[in-house]
């Protein structure tokens, strides 16, 4: 996994975009919203590293 976010450096500045915008909506009481972001998040992270892999 650490050679996946080495090579790709704007991964983790997304990732880190990601999760304060899921940390904002979930303060503001969005917790359905915020859950779906996170999840889209998990599922994405989850298919690129299975693309990378191949």
């Amino acid at each position: 996994m650490k050679v996946f976010f080495k090579d790709n450096k704007y991964f983790a500045v997304y990732l880190v975009g990601s999760l304060v915008s899921v940390f904002s909506l979930l303060r503001a009481g969005y917790l359905v919203f915020g859950l779906l972001i996170l999840l889209f998040v998990i599922l994405l992270f989850t298919y690129l590293y299975h693309l990378s892999q191949r």
